[in-house]
């Protein structure tokens, strides 16, 4: 394909938006009711799901400017993946059985394949942990999810440009939610980073719960001066 074709693609891929389908948890770990789905959402996920194909499987031209169309590879197996998120909760919603297990499974390969392409996503890691809560595997979650805060702890690969997504402050607060019972020092380091990941364009308000949030975890375990900044 031409340079301007795949452009054209992965604009509608990566630049359209995909509900994140991230289950929010109170402090008490009480997971929040979430109903957001109707046939518009539905439809959306396809179209991006169907878009991003066209970006995994595009060929590049010999004198192409694309120098890695891996790393835009990975991100449309990340975008795929959630689109297939989407459509399981619609099937879900909308009593499909025959595709509920099919979408789940195409989401998992999909943020299977984003992390083999591009092991720096941290993303991918959780959300093939997300997969597995759903499913109700939770062994495989629980190591999913380690991976996942592992990845986005280690300097050396979270905050690339390649890497980074604009809603990781929400999978940070929610991998640190996961970790705060068994290991606090680590959901500390979590929400501080979802801190720093959050975009500067968003309500204060979120910044504000994250705060909170790692105030009331220092005070629980005594750093009661961390806790009054």
């Amino acid at each position: 394909k031409s340079d301007a074709q795949i452009e054209a693609i992965k604009d509608s891929c990566l630049n359209n938006s995909v509900i994140e389908l991230v289950p929010t948890k109170d402090e008490s770990g009480n997971f929040i009711s979430q109903d957001l789905f109707d046939m518009n959402i539905m439809l959306n996920a396809e179209k991006i799901a169907s878009s991003c194909r066209g970006l995994i499987s595009a060929q590049q031209n010999p004198d192409s400017k694309f120098t890695n169309l891996n790393q835009e590879r990975a991100r449309a197996h990340m975008q795929r993946g959630k689109a297939f998120l989407i459509l399981w909760k619609g099937a879900e919603s909308f009593e499909q059985p025959n595709e509920i297990a099919e979408y789940l499974n195409q989401a998992y390969t999909s943020f299977k394949r984003a992390s083999e392409l591009d092991a720096s996503i941290s993303q991918a890691h959780f959300y093939m942990g997300l997969v597995k809560h759903f499913a109700g595997v939770q062994n495989e979650r629980d190591k999913h999810y380690e991976d996942a805060a592992n990845s986005y702890l280690d300097a050396n690969s979270f905050g690339s440009s390649d890497s980074y997504f604009e809603d990781d402050y929400v999978v940070l607060g929610r991998l640190a939610i996961e970790l705060r019972t068994k290991d606090h020092r680590r959901a500390i380091d979590l929400y501080t980073t979802a801190i720093e990941a959050m975009p500067t364009n968003l309500e204060t308000k979120y910044n504000a719960g994250l705060k909170f949030s790692l105030g009331t975890l220092f005070a629980e375990y005594g750093f009661y001066n961390n806790a009054d900044d």
